[in-house]
């Protein structure tokens, strides 16, 4: 009947060295990522526009960290999607060139609730607002109909 108990013990014993093993693992591993954590969840600090390139990128002001894009050149192929662009920025994307013309309303748009900033040629710098935030929240919706078509 000793042995029960002492058994029992045992596991116990067992069960905190395994709990303390974990949990010392955890802070290990979140101490040694916690930098790359960071990076990782970081906002962004403004939007990036490259009118050479079509591409839109949520952008940091530390230039060790990476830019994330999506290409403005599907709107040309979902206008129903443009629609919301255009209701923002209260002007129409027009030909024969539809992503010039998108690109021109983000840069020098008669309604634009923000002040562009060229930061080099063909490279602007966007803010953060209602009507940048709409463009990138539409690109991710073309990116994902388009996912889905494949």
């Amino acid at each position: 009947m000793n042995s029960i108990p002492h058994f029992g013990l045992q596991c116990l014993k067992l069960g905190h060295f395994r709990l303390a093993s974990t949990i010392a693992a955890s802070l290990l591993i979140s101490a040694c990522s916690g930098v790359n954590l960071n990076q990782l969840t970081k906002e962004f600090d403004y939007y990036w526009l490259d009118t050479g390139t079509g591409m839109y990128c949520k952008a940091f002001a530390d230039p060790d960290l990476n830019k994330h894009c999506k290409s403005i050149v599907p709107t040309n192929f979902h206008s129903r999607e443009v629609q919301v662009i255009e209701n923002i920025y209260q002007q129409q994307v027009t030909g024969p060139n539809r992503i010039i013309s998108l690109m021109n309303i983000l840069t020098k748009g008669d309604n634009l609730d923000y002040q562009p900033v060229l930061l080099a040629n063909n490279i602007y710098q966007l803010p953060i607002n209602q009507q940048t935030d709409t463009v990138w929240e539409v690109l991710i919706k073309i990116d994902r109909i388009t996912h889905l078509k494949k």
